[in-house]
């Protein structure tokens, strides 16, 4: 990658910028243990600018059918979630090193912080999205979201 094109990259993949939109997800998620995987998969869902639009309006009646069935959302899917897993690794790393997040021996993320913390407003839609995504995980075992996805591995 050239320089400028590394530049924007690191402007636009910034931790700092990219972490409140996973906290925002765990403040409303109230999970079971190893709950942290879900994190994996909040950056590649909320983050894809093209179908904001269709997955904005979520509530607890919402499937997961509504993401796994729409094959523009799905397409590319494995990549963006590959491309992600190293920045999610980050935002964790930065949320504990703040304290905001704790992760107890299950893995259990805990939000700890009452914070409003700030991120770029041209990510409003997908911090509003993160907020919400709890209610259709919630009902859901952690290894059938990944397989729904069709994610094998981590």
């Amino acid at each position: 990658m050239n320089d400028f094109g590394e530049s924007i990259y690191k402007i636009y993949n910034n931790p700092f910028i990219l972490t409140p939109i996973i906290i925002s997800f765990y403040k409303n998620y109230y999970g079971n243990e190893k709950d942290i995987l879900l994190s994996y998969l909040i950056l590649p869902i909320v983050l894809e600018i093209d179908h904001l639009s269709e997955i904005k309006m979520i509530n607890v009646k919402t499937p997961l059918s509504r993401f796994t069935k729409n094959k523009e959302f799905m397409a590319g899917f494995y990549d963006r979630f590959e491309h992600y897993q190293h920045i999610t690794n980050l935002c964790l790393k930065y949320a504990l090193e703040c304290d905001y997040i704790k992760i107890n021996q299950n893995l259990k993320v805990t939000v700890i912080t009452d914070e409003i913390l700030y991120t770029d407003p041209s990510l409003k839609k997908s911090l509003e999205i993160s907020n919400n995504l709890h209610k259709v995980f919630k009902k859901i075992n952690i290894v059938n979201i990944y397989q729904a996805f069709g994610i094998k591995k981590l």
